[in-house]
């Protein structure tokens, strides 16, 4: 893995083509750094496809590094199940939204997940590059205020047509038990800290442009259940899972999320996630629909 590498990723329809090059060198990116060039591409046939893209995301060198060691299947068996796409419905709690929730698999064994939160007054779309589905390499959000339907606080951002605010968080340090979290084993506790870089900007006609700047620190510590059958979730998932809990403090808050460990698709789905800040977004997702590569 090249030491000493910052990732440019070119995100620009409808193909686009990752660039790594440092001070004194330019170079084509690796394979496996070339798939992290489309984490914010959509598939044709998802609702994701009409966003708008941002034209590049640079990945810091360790991050590169890193990217690239989840990506390597070398160091754990290859999944003896792989999935290509899995669909949830996900409920939040008091306020009754349902978010579209979907995980791709990428070809070198990254995950694409994508998420959609639609209210009358704001619609939000995240999409991330993760390592598993657990851990985020790259976000982005957009939030489209509709106009003149905020209250409170969310007022400030609406005046005239609706208002736009995008939103992106790159990774730029990552430490713990990385092989564990990998290739989970019953009882076999992992933690994982993140360092993330948020960069957002908000637009819409009747106001001067805004930005954003924030850093996000991520402690993860995980324990791990006894193997149960997959089906037990959903009738067509193939093998077992392990149940993981996960307890986070993010910049300091607490949260608890229940993961699901598909062990024949190394992938973790997020089930539920509680807040003791805001109960009112609690989430519990239920499985749609699941589509194997063979």
């Amino acid at each position: 893995m090249g030491g000493g590498l910052s990732g440019e990723l070119s995100l620009q329809a409808p193909l686009p083509v990752a660039q790594i090059s440092d001070s004194s060198n330019s170079r084509s990116c690796s394979r496996i750094a070339q798939r992290l060039c489309s984490v914010l591409a959509m598939c044709a046939s998802s609702a994701f496809a009409q966003q708008e893209l941002p034209e590049s995301i640079v990945l810091p060198p360790p991050i590169v590094d890193v990217a690239s060691q989840f990506a390597s299947e070398a160091s754990v068996p290859a999944p003896s199940a792989p999935i290509r796409r899995i669909t949830l419905r996900t409920e939040v709690g008091a306020v009754k939204l349902t978010e579209a929730l979907i995980y791709e698999r990428r070809a070198n064994g990254l995950w694409d997940v994508f998420k959609q939160s639609p209210t009358s007054a704001v619609t939000t779309s995240d999409r991330m590059l993760t390592a598993r589905g657990l851990v985020a390499l790259v976000e982005a959000r957009r939030m489209v205020f509709a106009p003149a339907r905020a209250a409170g606080a969310l007022s400030l951002l609406v005046q005239g047509d609706a208002t736009v605010h995008n939103q992106e968080a790159v990774t730029q340090q990552m430490a713990g038990n990385l092989s564990e979290m990998l290739e989970p084993k019953e009882g076999v506790p992992f933690a994982v800290q993140t360092a993330m870089d948020i960069h957002g900007i908000t637009t819409g006609s009747g106001r001067k442009p805004s930005t954003l700047q924030l850093k996000r620190q991520t402690d993860m510590n995980c324990t791990v259940g006894a193997s149960k059958s997959a089906a037990a979730l959903y009738a067509g998932l193939k093998g077992t899972y392990l149940p993981v809990s996960c307890q986070l403090l993010v910049n300091g808050e607490s949260k608890s999320r229940e993961y699901a460990y598909l062990e024949a698709s190394h992938l973790y789905l997020m089930l539920t996630q509680t807040d003791p800040k805001v109960a009112n977004f609690n989430t519990a997702s239920e499985i749609l629909s699941v589509e194997y590569l063979r």
